[in-house]
């Protein structure tokens, strides 16, 4: 149990990892795009994301940041709500990548002379 319980809450700060990490990147693109979103909302600034090819869509984002929501309220003795928390984690993990990878695609047409690490297979 104990095993179990260390590994999701690792688990757990991994998913907030990967979302603050790509929450970074998704503001840093329209700046590094010079595109004039600096003051827009949030949800206006992922709509231009999408526009420019770097998003796949606004909806499959937010659904993203409600898997991270799910994190944020921990349950220690709900198990059958942690392990479908885990569930949508697992695959909403696999978004991510491929939201990071598209991202890395778009930007090497769009920026063939920014050099970029490769983004590691999932």
């Amino acid at each position: 149990m104990l095993r179990l319980q260390d590994a999701w809450r690792q688990a757990c700060r991994h998913v907030h990892h990967m979302l603050h990490a790509l929450r970074a990147v998704q503001p840093a693109l329209l700046e590094f795009l010079q595109e004039p979103y600096s003051t827009r909302p949030m949800l206006d600034k992922l709509h231009r994301l999408e526009q420019l090819g770097y998003l796949g869509s606004v909806e499959d984002w937010q659904v993203l940041r409600e898997v991270r929501n799910r994190f944020t309220h921990d349950y220690p003795d709900g198990a059958e709500r942690n392990a479908a928390s885990l569930n949508v984690a697992t695959s909403a993990a696999v978004d991510l990548h491929a939201c990071l990878a598209r991202v890395g695609q778009q930007l090497a047409v769009d920026q063939p002379g920014l050099a970029l690490e490769p983004l590691e297979a999932f």
